[in-house]
């Protein structure tokens, strides 16, 4: 029936809510037809409707990690129609996601090609999810005996780590102006910040899966951070959490690739700048150059904005998630320096006890009056 209605949405509907019955017993088990089963639910993993999508996603991720019967599988392999593995599926949504991205590097973007990257963005992090879940345990280890550090294995690190790079490198690098966008602008702006965000929390969770098994891809990880401190934190204030999260999970998952000498260098200003409450259009403190308070302000403002002036709804969007965004960007700072203080240079030692010395003493004070707790 929904081969004959491939379009019609309460046939949609229905078969995912079936499949959900089916798959969400302890030992599910789809029979012969879970190939059939996978591959009429995969276009529906980029269906528009976000609940559709999602739950579309996670029976996918069922049938690929979850146990299946050795009956089951005898059919399959007469039948050549065997469910695809992690590695399979994972590399069908890598691919598909590189050429949507493709297709939108030469112009022909739209809301729904950007909504169909963030859908294949959504199933990849939930593959990511389910590989170091108790889901993959299912039949495959002792009760109590399992253990997620092993799921790496079978996760193609190198193919999700270019998959992130090219996702971040479209969202941070190609296309600034979009990410700078507010909320009320266009959809496709507003598409395109949602594929930003959840490039940041696949990037998060692939960290968090490999862990160690991440250093060999350490250029590739450094080139993330390289794109996402291009600019100021709190020009990024749309991201700048998932940004803090990201870097989190770097020092607790992989610490090795943050023991840099250039690049703690430059995460630490970059981290230490978002304790500084935004200030607004009109104010401007002195400065000792000689230079007129105007002249410094358009400066300090363009260097913020990266070049192009920020919308007054922009800047309101900024200072109301500043008490929130300055919370993330201090635990990330001490998690940096708790691993690489020996690379922080003194002059930046003594701009963040400055700092702290400040914040001790005024408080955290945003210019909406809240108060960070301590």
């Amino acid at each position: 029936t929904l081969d004959a209605n491939p379009k019609s949405f309460v046939l949609q509907e229905s078969f995912v809510e079936g499949c959900c019955a089916i798959l969400s017993q302890e030992e599910a088990t789809a029979g012969p037809h879970g190939h059939l089963m996978w591959t009429a639910l995969w276009p529906l993993a980029v269906h528009p409707r976000a609940g559709l999508a999602e739950a579309a996603a996670l029976c996918l991720c069922r049938l690929t990690w979850s146990k299946r019967s050795a009956r089951a599988n005898a059919e399959q392999e007469q039948t050549q129609k065997v469910i695809p593995g992690a590695d399979e599926a994972i590399h069908r949504a890598c691919v598909e996601f590189n050429e949507l991205t493709a297709l939108s590097s030469t112009g022909a973007a739209s809301q729904m090609a950007q909504t169909q990257c963030l859908r294949l963005l959504q199933l990849l992090k939930q593959l990511v999810v389910f590989g170091r879940s108790s889901v993959q345990g299912l039949g495959h280890r002792e009760r109590g005996g399992a253990h997620t550090g092993g799921a790496i294995v079978v996760l193609p690190i190198a193919r999700l780590a270019k998959t992130v790079d090219v996702a971040l490198t479209r969202a941070f690098q190609d296309g600034p102006a979009a990410l700078r966008q507010i909320g009320g602008a266009t959809g496709l702006a507003r598409a395109e910040c949602a594929v930003a965000a959840c490039a940041l929390e696949l990037a998060a969770e692939l960290v968090v899966a490999a862990r160690s098994a991440l250093l060999p891809h350490g250029a590739v990880v450094r080139r993330w951070i390289e794109l996402l401190i291009n600019r100021p934190l709190l020009t990024q204030w749309r991201h700048a959490e998932l940004i803090c999260k990201l870097l989190m999970a770097l020092t607790q998952s992989c610490p090795a690739l943050l023991i840099n000498a250039s690049l703690v260098d430059r995460l630490v200003p970059f981290l230490l700048g978002a304790l500084q409450p935004p200030e607004a259009e009109g104010k401007s403190s002195p400065n000792s150059g000689g230079e007129t308070k105007q002249g410094s302000r358009k400066r300090k403002h363009a260097e913020l904005s990266g070049g192009s002036a920020q919308t007054p709804a922009a800047r309101e969007g900024c200072q109301g998630r500043w008490p929130a965004i300055a919370r993330s960007a201090c635990s990330s700072l001490a998690a940096i320096l708790a691993c690489g203080a020996p690379l922080v240079r003194q002059q930046q030692v003594s701009s963040i006890c400055e700092r702290l010395v400040h914040v001790l003493w005024s408080g955290l004070v945003a210019p909406t009056s809240d108060r960070l707790a301590a």
